[in-house]
């Protein structure tokens, strides 16, 4: 299996349509507006799923040798692009938010709040079908110096 690319991995603009519509329309143009999406915040977007990890699934990630590793080859798991795009998304929303607030406080808050929960949400359920996915641990296990070997009770994320 071919090792994946999470550095290079781009947020879509259609994850983002789908989340927030209405705070990505260029109103003067009443079309999307992609320069909202900006480098600096889909990094912190990745450094967040990055951090999960580590704190979530320790022994998966120091196996992998990072999380940049563990993401690379979850990449190449092709049944889990749209549940990456999503956990990709809604922390690009939670760090987006974040920053919105100090224009308008009360607004911005609870979408942060509302993309948190729906972040908790989709990370969870990746992990948690991570951690059982044989195609993924051959392909973590591909990315390894060491021997990685099979889980047999999976770490309980929750």
């Amino acid at each position: 299996m071919a090792a994946g690319d999470w550095d290079a991995l781009a947020l879509a603009d259609d994850t983002l349509k789908g989340m927030a519509p209405v705070d990505f329309m260029d109103a003067d143009h009443d079309e999307f507006d992609t320069d909202k999406k900006t480098d600096e915040y889909v990094s912190a977007a990745k450094r967040l799923i990055e951090t999960r990890l580590m704190k979530d699934l320790p022994e998966l990630v120091v196996r992998a040798e990072g999380p940049k590793a563990f993401l690379d080859a979850a990449t190449t798991i092709t049944n889990v692009a749209a549940p990456i795009q999503q956990m990709l998304g809604w922390s690009f929303l939670i760090h987006y938010y974040r920053q919105e607030m100090f224009s308008n406080t009360d607004k911005f808050f609870f979408l942060m709040e509302e993309s948190k929960g729906s972040f908790e949400v989709a990370f969870t359920g990746f992990a948690s079908y991570m951690q059982r996915d044989e195609d993924f641990l051959d392909a973590l296990e591909a990315t390894s110096s060491s021997d990685l070997g099979k889980f047999d009770d999976p770490v309980y994320v929750g």
